[in-house]
């Protein structure tokens, strides 16, 4: 079985309060071949303290001028990335230890080249409100983002992994 290197993409902006349980969710995969790119939209609260707290070889941390677009942050880690595989997590959201596990699981299967899936929402008291299983699928909306070499904000309605050779150089 191949062994898979992921990049994840965190922009961040002034999330100084949710941004650890972000990292963290990262740092606890069970898979371990990853790096984690965190862009940050020159933050001033304790943000870079935070980022820099986690002494990790494959924790990077850059700031970067998205000018109110997200979407450029996300891009702008993707120059940066050097992984096979482009993954994206927000920085007021955060993984179960088996999100890069099962995701390896279903390229190695599948062959994949995109992987999206809903989010388990939870409401104030923990409970679940929404489930959903891992789909694999590739829509025209996302196909046309990868073709067009770019993620804009759309593609970010769901969670995803992208294969990074399908983006035009």
């Amino acid at each position: 079985m191949k062994n898979i290197y992921f990049s994840i993409i965190l922009p961040t902006f002034n999330r100084a309060n949710l941004i650890k349980r972000a990292i963290q969710s990262v740092v606890d995969q069970e898979y371990k071949n990853w790096e984690l790119i965190i862009v940050d939209n020159y933050s001033n609260d304790s943000t870079e303290e935070i980022v820099k707290s986690f002494s990790k070889n494959n924790i990077k941390f850059t700031k970067f001028k998205n000018h109110g677009i997200i979407a450029k942050s996300r891009n702008h880690g993707i120059k940066l990335s050097k992984g096979e595989y482009l993954a994206f997590l927000d920085s007021d959201d955060w993984w179960y230890p088996q999100k890069l596990n099962l995701t390896h699981d279903i390229i190695q299967k599948y062959s994949s080249d995109l992987i999206y899936h809903n989010m388990h929402i939870k409401n104030s008291n923990s409970n679940f409100v929404k489930k959903s299983l891992i789909d694999i699928a590739l829509d025209f909306e996302a196909k046309q983002n990868i073709t067009e070499n770019k993620v804009d904000d759309s593609i970010k309605k769901l969670n995803e992994l992208i294969n990074k050779s399908k983006l035009s150089q």
